[in-house]
């Protein structure tokens, strides 16, 4: 065609559309349409007459500008051949309610929507087969919902991209999704959701980027899901960037073998299924990992991976027995280990070197101990150890040498000896060690000279010989029935605060505290039942807020305070039924000064505050 006859041809078809189609004075040559129709109003078929009536006005279109939505309302429709022919929609396409048909092909060579795709509330639909497999490219999103008797998807078979999201959803007869064979990239999020039958997904085979994340949930026959052994790359913020939640996944075989990438976190949860978790293997980037109550006996995996963001989290009464899994990961935000009934072989983590963050343990039903963190240097955060059943030990962390948050260790009915801790000494923090009922020793702790609130609680403890080298604590509280003498605080020389020594029912004398110089506020000895006196304490010789000896049946004297300076508030000393003598020089200067002195209940010549008085020099 010459020049002169293509600019005939162009004139008459714009005047032809003009003048008896009203349509779109600007052509897109691009869509190669044949006869465009420019109407922007939305077309709604409602019954077989709505579709008779739109083939009268546009016969020769194949592109429709506006939304097109078929929705017969209760009645039936069977004959969609009218739409065979369009190729472009400027807008978006609904099946919702259609009966009497079970597979669609209404629009089988459409090539261009732009808009989304909604197929729902179908009751006969069972299959998506056909429909859309000419269609190209897709500005918009699919949802496909609530088609009780849908059993496949095959359908969309050279579609390449999606720049919304897909969501396939609450189809109860969902079997197989096989289609969407050539689909590289979601520009929305993934997600499929609640369709209980479902036990495949094959189709996604190309699909290598998913925008925002990727929800499987709720398909609780769901095994198979290779279609996703292409996808690298999902999501594009802090979200939960893959939550994998109620279903039967087999992870036994790689699962995700090429997903590298993560922006947001990767979630399992509630998996049923008794396979080894293997899978993740290529994965190098990623915020966070919660893995809780999935059934798989041994959790393996994640070979790639060196260190996350954010944090690991292995949660649940489901969990397996064994965890192996991370054997390369050097680092991590935090670790938490927690509510495991079953776990009790722990051999991953053998590459951990640092905990940028807390590490939580509690409530685990069989796990020992911590060898799983032989290398374990530094926890950037709190170490929380409470309610294991089995846990006899708290050893393995023998390579830390610094935690910057508190240690507690309490409630863990079998714990016997804590022997970890040794090379800590970047610490800065509180010690709380409490109601570990069996608890015997306490070996560790060995480097450290600092704690701001060390806190012993314990009914049967033995031994204290831990803490060499502790020189300063701000507070200090020991309490329990069996420990005779704190040998482990030789080196103590300042509590800053409040020295409080309660309940200590087998404490004979007070030498493990030879050294200390100096208690900042307030000196606490109460029902010790057989100490006798305060040996020990020679060297505390800097000024007290107050004293408070009290309930202590055996003790006869308090000549090991006789070298303090001076108390600057108060003294308590009542119901110590064998003492006494108590004019030491401090308690005589604070009486002379008229301070607050408490005396009552005690032995001759320390039962009132006159008694002491006349005995002081």
């Amino acid at each position: 065609m010459d020049a002169m006859k293509k600019t005939v041809y162009y004139l008459s078809l714009i005047s032809i559309c003009f003048f008896t189609l009203n349509c779109q004075k600007d052509i897109d040559i691009e869509e190669e349409t044949n006869a465009i129709c420019s109407s922007t109003e939305d077309i709604l078929i409602n019954s077989v007459n709505d579709i008779q009536n739109l083939a009268v006005q546009y016969s020769q279109c194949d592109t429709i500008y506006g939304n097109l939505t078929i929705d017969p309302m209760g009645g039936e429709i069977k004959d969609f051949s009218f739409f065979h022919t369009f190729k472009v929609i400027h807008g978006n396409v609904t099946f919702r309610n259609l009966k009497g048909i079970s597979e669609l092909n209404i629009l089988p060579k459409v090539t261009l929507i732009k808009g989304d795709i909604r197929i729902e509330n179908n009751s006969s639909l069972t299959a998506i087969d056909t429909d859309f497999n000419s269609l190209q490219t897709l500005i918009g999103a699919i949802d496909i919902t609530n088609n009780d008797n849908l059993k496949s998807i095959r359908g969309f078979s050279v579609l390449q991209n999606i720049s919304k999201s897909v969501n396939l959803k609450l189809n109860a007869s969902l079997i197989a999704i096989e289609g969407f064979a050539n689909l590289s990239h979601v520009g929305g999020e993934l997600e499929i959701n609640s369709n209980e039958k479902l036990t495949a997904v094959s189709g996604f085979s190309s699909l290598t980027n998913i925008s925002q994340r990727l929800h499987i949930t709720n398909n609780i026959n769901l095994t198979t899901i290779t279609g996703f052994d292409n996808l690298v790359s999902v999501g594009n913020s802090k979200q939960m960037g893959i939550w994998l939640f109620n279903n039967s996944i087999d992870f036994s075989n790689n699962a995700f073998k090429n997903l590298t990438s993560i922006e947001g976190s990767l979630g399992v949860f509630l998996n049923n299924s008794t396979t080894v978790f293997n899978s993740f293997n290529k994965l190098n980037h990623v915020e966070g990992i919660e893995l809780s109550n999935n059934t798989n006996v041994e959790i393996g995996g994640f070979e790639g991976l060196v260190n996350t963001q954010h944090y690991v989290n292995i949660i649940g009464e489901k969990t397996g027995v064994s965890l192996t899994g991370f054997k390369n990961l050097v680092s991590a935000a935090a670790l938490n280990i927690y509510q495991t009934k079953n776990l009790e072989n722990i051999t991953g983590f053998n590459s951990l070197k640092t905990i940028n963050g807390p590490f939580a343990f509690y409530k685990n039903g069989k796990i020992t101990n911590f060898d799983f963190l032989k290398s374990v240097t530094s926890i950037i955060g709190r170490v929380h150890i409470y309610e294991n059943d089995s846990l006899s030990a708290v050893s393995g962390m023998d390579n830390v040498t610094t935690i910057d948050g508190e240690i507690k260790i309490y409630e863990n009915v079998n714990l016997e000896e804590i022997n970890s801790f040794d090379m800590l000494v970047n610490f800065n923090h509180d010690i709380l060690i409490q109601d570990n009922e069996t608890l015997k020793h306490i070996t560790g702790f060995n480097g450290i000279e600092y704690v701001k609130e060390l806190k012993i609680q314990h009914p049967i403890l033995l031994t204290v010989s831990g803490f060499q080298n502790l020189e300063v604590v701000d507070a200090l509280t020991i309490e329990n029935d069996s420990v005779k003498s704190y040998v482990g605080f030789q080196n103590l020389i300042s509590v800053n605060a409040d020295l409080y020594i309660y309940e200590n029912n087998a404490l004979t004398d007070l030498s493990g505290f030879k050294n200390l110089e100096s208690v900042g506020g307030k000196l606490t000895i109460q029902h010790c039942d057989v100490l006798e006196n305060l040996n020990g304490l020679e060297k505390l010789t800097y000024a007290i807020n107050t004293i408070f000896i009290k309930e202590n049946p055996e003790l006869t004297t308090i000549d090991g305070l006789k070298n303090l300076s001076k108390i600057n508030n108060s003294i308590h000393i009542s119901n110590n039924i064998n003492l006494t003598n108590c004019a030491i020089s401090s308690i005589c200067e604070l009486i002379d000064t008229n301070g607050t002195v408490d005396i009552n209940n005690n032995g001759t010549d320390c039962n009132t505050k006159l008694e002491v008085k006349d005995k002081c020099i």
